[in-house]
């Protein structure tokens, strides 16, 4: 019955059911019909929501609901609304990735055609069993093959028939291992349509599985390449066999003097195997390490240097006198290694020691003839003087006055002769009292004939007697002294002979005037060097705040006067 309890019924719908409610309960009461059932949501305090199915039976009294419970197929209903709504949702967004895909994969395809056609190197698409399917504008180019007559032939006819069967072997390697590639050295052959052949870069890649399973192939025309890497190794070639059979010795060295290289004159230079030069530091043959180390500090300078005179070492202890020129081979600003072109002047210096030789030979006869004849005479010349000046002094005391003065000119004009003679014949000094004894009156005679002081230290405390190397290094202390004297207006001059290891130092050292900065090569300064080089030595000029230092250093002179003094002994 729906009364009073029918509206107490209405204060349990929900609210967003009530207005449908009330006009159910009008339809059921007012309109004495029977309305069609609805169905309802029951709101509770404290309680879950309940759906009920109402059904309403009017009647003269008022009109009977009947309620029944759905809540749990409405709920039912309910999810399977949900499950209907996301499916629909998910079908949706299938079908939009679809679309997608499917323009994505037309948009790849038609890139991948573009590329295909665009390419610069030939592609070709092969079968599983090796037939053509698809051949590309840049192979049809390249092998003169149209794609509609190439299509469906074997890959085979793409190769001279020699390389066929590696071809096989290709595909098959690309079918198992997924990718095969194949260099341009040693190149592969490939064979246009008309049979000329050229060498090609070529990769192998799987493509696809199952029926739609192929293999793509990538050709490359290496034929400017091959030719450039043949001319690169016939040059390499022609440049090798310069650099073995040149005349001249060829040294490679790194920037520690290690050889890297070295060609047949050099090994003949050193007269020694190839196996005992390589990877050796070039200071174990030359007995000059501190001058090495200067020509490579002078290299790294990019200095190129000419004309240095070096002494290297034989297996027998002997020395080889070379003259080296050098440059720096550069890369991107970075010194690679060094270049040094060697000549063997050896032959050279001993002519030289012989001329010079034969010219001391010549001094020291000139030397014999000025104190053995014309000192005898001008002696002979001032005892007569001196004789008719005593037999005139009592006539005629004025002509005896001018024969004593005559008298005293032609004994200063025999002293002079004298000590030319003297300097013109040096050997017998050196025989008497070696090189320091020759040093040492040559300073006497300096300070008496220029008035200045002049003095002589020997440090190395060794008698040297050899004649080429005593008469050199005089000469040079002569002309150093003299240069001191003459150009540098020097007052203070002192000459020493030292010892540095078993090498002889000759230094010369005065207060004069000290050389230009780029000095003019004279005569005299050529000669102290030439001297220096035929002894085996180098010339050093060091200025000083005050003067300048000449020194003269020879290379192992003193271990080979101790050898000498010991086999004598």
């Amino acid at each position: 019955m729906v009364g009073r309890e029918g509206l107490r019924l209405a204060a349990c719908v929900h609210p967003v059911d009530r207005r449908r409610f009330r006009a159910f309960l009008r339809a059921s009461l007012v309109a004495g019909g029977a309305p069609e059932p609805a169905e309802f949501w029951l709101q509770r305090p404290r309680a879950e929501p309940r759906c009920v199915h109402l059904v309403a039976a009017p009647h003269r009294e008022g009109c009977t609901v009947a309620a029944l419970d759905i809540t749990s197929r409405k709920a039912a209903e309910l999810a399977e609304r949900r499950r209907g709504e996301e499916l629909s949702h998910q079908l949706e967004e299938t079908e939009e990735q679809l679309r997608e895909g499917l323009a994505a994969v037309g948009r790849r395809e038609r890139q991948l055609s573009e590329i295909f056609r665009s390419a610069l190197d030939a592609i070709i698409l092969l079968s599983p069993d090796g037939r053509i399917v698809r051949f590309n504008p840049a192979a049809e180019r390249m092998f003169g093959w149209p794609s509609a007559r190439i299509a469906g032939l074997h890959a085979g006819v793409l190769v001279p028939p020699r390389y066929r069967l590696t071809l096989r072997q290709d595909l098959r390697r690309a079918s198992r291992d997924g990718c095969v590639h194949v260099g341009s050295l040693p190149p592969r052959q490939a064979m246009r349509a008309d049979g000329t052949e050229f060498p090609v870069e070529a990769s192998f890649a799987r493509t696809g599985e199952g029926e739609a399973a192929g293999t793509v192939v990538f050709l490359r025309d290496v034929s400017e390449r091959v030719e450039a890497l043949r001319g690169m190794v016939e040059n390499w070639r022609a440049l090798t066999e310069f650099f073995d059979s040149a005349p001249l010795g060829l040294l490679w060295l790194r920037l520690d003097g290690v050889v890297e290289r070295v060609n047949a004159a050099a090994l003949e230079i050193l007269e020694r195997p190839q196996s005992a030069v390589l990877g050796h530091p070039l200071g174990a043959f030359s007995v000059e390490g501190a001058g090495l180390a200067v020509l490579l500090a002078a290299l790294r300078d990019r200095e190129t240097l000419r004309n240095q005179r070096f002494q290297l070492r034989r297996p027998d202890g002997s020395l080889r006198h070379v003259l080296i020129d050098a440059n720096g081979w550069w890369r991107e600003g970075r010194l690679i290694h060094c270049q040094l072109f060697v000549r063997d002047i050896t032959h050279r210096v001993e002519l030289e020691r012989e001329i010079l030789t034969i010219a001391e030979r010549g001094q020291e006869r000139i030397g014999h003839e000025l104190h053995d004849d014309l000192c005898q005479q001008l002696t002979a010349i001032e005892f007569r003087s001196e004789s008719l000046a005593g037999r005139l002094a009592g006539t005629a005391p004025r002509a005896a006055r001018e024969l004593r003065e005559i008298s005293g000119l032609i004994r200063a004009a025999s002293r002079q002769a004298r000590e030319i003679a003297r300097g013109l014949s040096l050997h017998a000094v050196f025989h008497k009292g070696g090189l320091g004894a020759a040093l040492q009156d040559f300073a006497q005679r300096t300070r008496k004939a220029y008035r200045c002081r002049c003095g002589f230290t020997d440090r190395a405390g060794l008698l040297l007697t050899d004649p080429v190397l005593c008469s050199n290094l005089f000469r040079i202390a002569q002309e150093a002294v003299a240069n001191a004297l003459r150009h540098g207006r020097a007052t203070r001059l002192e000459v020493s002979l030292g010892a540095s290891g078993d090498d002889l130092v000759l230094e010369v050292r005065n207060n004069g005037r000290p050389l230009p900065a780029t000095p003019r090569a004279g005569l005299g300064l050529r000669t102290m060097q030439h001297r220096a080089g035929v002894i085996g030595g180098r010339l050093e000029f060091v200025r000083r705040p005050r003067g300048l230092t000449v020194r003269c250093i020879v290379t192992d002179a003193i271990r080979t006067a101790r050898g000498r003094r010991n086999a004598s002994a």
